[in-house]
């Protein structure tokens, strides 16, 4: 086997297994409040779709649901099975799909620091729509909203410039985009 073959198939893995490693991390990472916790997987879940390749972000999403739907632990607080992704809980799950295909083609290449920060905010809104969207369907709107929506403002707006803070520095001391500089100067 030619090494041509291997080294996609290698960066390929190690994208996805730091993928979705972050999200479980992510997952991990969280305030135990019922029935949605906050956890720091949205902000993983951008930092994935803003810094990776649009493909691979997607494949990153899905195999994580995938394992989460196969039993292992990788839902938050360590949860796992179609129960969760069922439950009231499943849409903001469902969600991190649904972003990550919306947005996998549409974010490049935003370097600004605000549209990053409008991009993050635009897909706490989708997921936390597609959550509240389920949400509704195991209770009501109005349960949905209290405590599905309405609690998560404040931090979705915090993890989004936090994120467009990060992949704001991580596009600028990247080495290409020094390279770029110096090139310039």
């Amino acid at each position: 086997m030619s090494n041509t073959r291997i080294a996609p198939a290698f960066f390929l893995l190690t994208y996805l297994v730091i993928g979705v490693g972050m999200l479980v991390v992510g997952s991990y990472i969280a305030i135990p409040v019922e029935p949605v916790p906050f956890t720091l997987q949205t902000y993983a879940l951008l930092l994935i779709i803003f810094l990776m390749p649009p493909r691979i972000s997607i494949m990153v999403a899905a195999l994580y649901l995938l394992l989460g739907i196969l039993g292992l632990p990788v839902f938050s607080p360590g949860k796992s099975g179609w129960k969760t992704i069922a439950g009231v809980t499943g849409g903001y799950l469902w969600g991190f799909l649904t972003l990550t295909i919306l947005f996998a083609y549409l974010k490049r290449p935003f370097l600004r620091l605000w549209r990053l920060f409008y991009l993050a905010v635009l897909g706490h809104g989708i997921i936390l729509l597609c959550g509240v969207i389920q949400f509704t369907v195991q209770h009501n709107l109005l349960l949905a909203v209290d405590k599905g929506f309405y609690p998560f403002i404040v931090p979705a707006l915090l993890k989004s410039f936090l994120v467009a803070l990060t992949v704001w520095l991580v596009r600028r001391l990247s080495p290409s985009t020094i390279l770029a500089r110096r090139s310039r100067d």
